[in-house]
């Protein structure tokens, strides 16, 4: 099988590497098109046809990827022709399988909601798919992001609201991160090391909870002691409502992801 991806951005670069650096699909049978044909050097130099017209790449794969804004989704894929035995890939905030399967002539669509860590193999992407999807044509899709981390399915109705889950939430992550290295080098800590030290908390956190399976909740009052340390340090976050200023983020983000899809 061929694939394309149309534009080359950090997503779409992310997941190109995953794939190469797994070996599911050699370099040849990969295109990426974009504008800036510049950036995808790189790729190309690894094998990876590179091309700066998207319908060169539409014609050359088997399974087309949409790495573009949801702003200019219509305007990219509304020229697209000959697609009638592709299967088209969609991967923005709003943009549903109807709409994109409407404006194509009813092509083949499934949708899914990747995330950046893909390219160092620990991305997570919830998926779903049109009613006329075959069997084969999914597990193709699920191999495919399966090889730059976990793959979860969904129903398309969670799709909006997984972009604040997974889809938007390693900025979170990293927000957070970059806040205690900050504070740390305020104290004397060298920033730097402070931000390595604070990588390999998250990486071991979220190994706790992978492994152990222990509710979240359960883990941060096994780091409690009555009268310690770190209880008061929770119970500051707690007072400053720590979960609602998440929950508002997330909400924000829903929120916007449910405007792009209006135009549906």
């Amino acid at each position: 099988m061929k694939i394309a991806f149309i534009g080359g951005g950090n997503m779409g670069a992310a997941m190109v590497a995953g794939i190469l650096k797994n070996g599911v699909v050699p370099a040849r049978n990969i295109c990426m098109s974009d504008v800036d044909i510049k950036k995808l050097e790189g790729f190309s130099k690894k094998g990876v046809v590179v091309t700066s017209d998207n319908q060169e790449a539409v014609d050359f794969a088997d399974y087309i990827f949409l790495a573009v804004k949801p702003q200019i989704y219509d305007e990219v894929i509304k020229v697209f022709e000959r697609t009638d035995e592709k299967v088209i890939v969609t991967m923005a905030p709003g943009v549903s399988i109807d709409h994109v399967s409407k404006m194509l002539g009813g092509v083949k669509v499934v949708r899914i909601m990747p995330n950046t860590p893909a390219l160092v193999g620990e991305g997570v992407t919830a998926m779903c798919c049109g009613a006329d999807i075959s069997g084969s044509q999914l597990r193709f899709v699920t191999e495919l992001l399966s090889s730059f981390g976990r793959v979860y399915q969904l129903d398309e109705s969670q799709m909006d609201d997984v972009v604040a889950l997974s889809g938007s939430s390693p900025a979170y992550a990293y927000m957070f991160v970059e806040a205690v290295a900050q504070h740390s080098a305020m104290c004397g800590i060298d920033y730097d090391v402070a931000v390595s030290i604070m990588a390999q908390v998250m990486l071991g956190s979220a190994k706790m909870i992978l492994e152990t399976k222990k509710n979240p909740r359960t883990l941060r009052e096994d780091v409690c002691s009555e009268g310690g340390t770190t209880i008061e340090a929770v119970k500051k976050l707690e007072e400053l409502k720590f979960a609602d200023i998440i929950g508002q983020a997330m909400d924000a983000c829903t929120k916007r992801a449910k405007e792009l899809a209006k135009k549906d």
